[in-house]
């Protein structure tokens, strides 16, 4: 009788310390998946910033060419 008794609490032990590993190794490969997700995440925050940077630029120079981006102020002299 003892030796079931051992047999059962061994197998209990085998499969309690499998579900930990099996648990662990699901939160390893989450924790791997998160962090290429944020990563390219990331990149794609990194080229966005860097598109409206040059977008930016790129209006304030037309904005610079005479005439175009800010309208004239009225003239005042020939106001009656």
């Amino acid at each position: 009788m003892e030796a079931d008794a051992i047999a059962q609490l061994v197998t209990l032990l085998m499969v309690g310390l499998g579900i930990v590993w099996h648990q662990q190794r699901s939160t390893d490969k989450l924790r791997d998946d998160f962090n290429t997700a944020n990563r390219q995440l990331r990149r794609d925050h990194d080229t966005l910033r860097e598109a409206i940077v040059q977008i930016g630029q790129r209006l304030a120079r037309i904005e610079g060419f005479p005439g175009i981006g800010f309208p004239s102020a009225p003239d005042e002299s020939t106001s009656t």
